[in-house]
């Protein structure tokens, strides 16, 4: 794992962190508890009926077999699973643990088959163009599937075909094909379609695209459906699947279900659903069938905590840099130069929109935050104009950010060896007496804006662009230095 900050959900902990990579080398153990045992409810009802078989199997797959220990604690069972991964060197685990109550019908509970066609995608806001997407729909092998994963190929409008891997691939496409396999649902259960995408950036500098969580009943429709982003609408199409294969009960079969089957004025008073809770945490502490279980009404949950990785205000100078190092030696320059140019346009967009208040607010303090992270070179070939554009207030130079550059300039204009020109006097006229370009007023304005550069020093190592100090311009009554002189 990349243990630093923007590549975490939660905020970086090196002691919890597992660097990669890191070798699995214990035994893992956990439960999957199941439905009761049908025999149970029965007989807590009075009604005498023979046992239903337990069906579990763990199917083929990558990595050592589990272990599996059927336990039962009263009327509830669980599969007790122990995976020994001493040893295991493997890059992927991927093992699927099947379990249910063997008990049959001669119409398999009601089974049908339902497509999910995928007719198109419309685009609404393409961002950077270098999407990364899936659909998924459950099933019993493959639930979810990549339909897009390429860089700068996607434009807005209606996307006919999908780009995979580098080809391209038509549409529609459908489930019992390329989408896996056609969904098998029991009455009452739901037809459910979800994607879920986002357009790739740099070191958690990319753009989600929205979800779609979508769920029907059982019925041939069409549907169009607008992502929770607005970024994009899936069109899909649900319509039957091939009939699956009807069972044929062998003679102990027919007993068993005979055995369970209700009728009319046979139908004994059944216990509630769950009887006896059982509680289990993380470390396997399970509570007697006896226990006190805890009211609903007095749960509190904890909200998530967005962690850091999604926001300029989130990561540290120092990891930013780190990462920029990182994907710089890895060959992906390219696509950090893509980021930062699409963090620019945005920039750009806020300025000419109707939030422009709002972004002249906070841009003077991000574009401080990134001539400090980047790369010269970089700074200037995609903010430097910006910083140009807005005149921060103390910014001697016009390249939107107050440091100590701003200092040599006017160094220089005192010790008489440059002129100031207009719009920098304009930025540098910060103290009283005002409107002067005598040195010594210039050495005023020198004090106050090397006051300013030394209490809004930050530590690289402290995440976000925090707020400067606020000192107050002499010459400009209720501005403060660092802030946009246009508005």
């Amino acid at each position: 794992m990349d243990c630093s900050a923007p590549s975490l959900h939660q905020p970086a902990n090196e002691d919890a962190c597992i660097p990669d990579p890191s070798p699995l080398n214990r035994i893992f153990e956990f439960n999957i508890y199941l439905p009761r045992d049908p025999r149970s409810i029965y007989q807590a009802a009075g009604k005498v009926v023979p046992p239903v078989p337990l069906y579990f199997q763990a199917l083929p797959g990558a990595g050592p077999n589990p272990s599996i220990r059927v336990v039962r604690e009263g009327d509830v069972s669980y599969l007790h699973v122990a995976i020994d991964m001493n040893g295991f060197s493997g890059q992927i685990y991927s093992r699927r643990i099947v379990a249910a109550w063997a008990y049959p019908s001669p119409d398999n509970w009601g089974l049908r088959s339902w497509r999910v066609r995928l007719n198109s995608i419309d685009v609404h806001d393409r961002r950077s163009g270098d999407w990364r997407m899936w659909l998924t729909t459950p099933n019993t092998d493959r639930e979810w599937t990549r339909i897009i994963e390429c860089d700068n190929c996607i434009t807005e409008g209606t996307l006919t075909s999908l780009h995979v891997s580098g080809g391209s691939l038509p549409l529609p496409i459908e489930t019992g094909g390329l989408l896996g396999p056609d969904l098998l649902l029991f009455r009452g259960q739901n037809v459910i379609v979800q994607a879920s995408g986002y357009a790739a950036g740099f070191e958690g500098l990319g753009d989600d695209l929205g979800v779609i969580n979508d769920s029907w009943p059982q019925q041939s429709a069409d549907y169009s459906r607008l992502s929770d982003a607005g970024k994009y609408t899936l069109n899909y199409s649900v319509f039957p699947g091939p009939a699956p294969r009807r069972p044929s009960l062998s003679t102990s079969a027919s007993d068993l279900y005979s055995a369970y089957r209700l009728t009319p004025g046979n139908i004994p008073p059944f216990p509630p659903p769950v009887a006896s809770p059982v509680i289990t945490s993380l470390r396997e502490r399970v509570l007697a069938p006896s226990a006190q279980s805890t009211p609903a009404d007095a749960l509190q949950f904890r909200k998530r905590e967005e962690g850091p990785g999604k926001t300029l205000d989130s990561i540290t100078v120092a990891d930013f840099r780190q990462s920029l190092t990182r994907a710089v030696s890895r060959g992906r320059a390219t696509k950090v130069e893509r980021t930062l140019l699409k963090l620019q346009q945005y920039f750009e967009e806020g300025l000419r929109s109707g939030l422009r208040a709002h972004f002249l607010a906070g841009l003077p303090n991000r574009l401080r935050w990134l001539k400090q992270s980047l790369p010269r070179d970089w700074y200037d070939k995609y903010f430097v104009a910006i910083g140009g554009e807005i005149n921060v207030i103390g910014d001697v130079n016009g390249d939107g950010v107050i440091d100590a550059e701003d200092l040599q300039i006017l160094d220089s204009a005192i010790q008489g060896n440059r002129t100031l020109t207009t719009d920098e006097f304009l930025r540098a006229d910060v103290a009283a007496p005002c409107g002067d370009r005598t040195p010594a007023a210039l050495q005023s304005d020198r004090q106050m804006i090397s006051a300013y550069i030394a209490a809004s020093s930050r530590d690289a190592n402290v995440p976000g662009a925090a707020r400067p100090a606020e000192m107050k311009s002499a010459c400009r009554p209720g501005a403060v230095i660092g802030s946009a002189l246009i508005r």
